[in-house]
């Protein structure tokens, strides 16, 4: 979850139940999204096991896109390396 996800809140006390929000900020370490609930207007602190994602924002899928593909070439080139060392062992032994 980033800042700007559509999100649909839930709650077992009812209070939010199925209502539609915005996240303004999300805290990993703590597991809690700030939610600006659209039906209200306020400004909400859910816990993100009560958050469901319902749609990603434009920035937040190229933001994801482009560190995948980061992630993928960093892989790729350590793939290489490990790779190029081994045929180096084995060649002196």
């Amino acid at each position: 979850m980033n800042t700007g996800d559509l999100v649909r809140c839930r709650s077992i006390d009812g209070k939010h139940y199925g209502d539609i929000g915005v996240i303004l900020e999300y805290q990993p370490w703590e597991k809690v999204a700030t939610v600006h609930i659209q039906k209200t207007g306020t400004k909400e602190r859910i816990a993100a096991r009560d958050i469901e994602l319902v749609k990603r924002a434009p920035h937040n899928v190229t933001k994801l896109k482009k560190e995948a593909v980061e992630k993928s070439q960093k892989n790729i080139l350590e793939d290489l390396a490990k790779n190029q060392l081994e045929s180096r062992i084995c060649k002196k032994s």
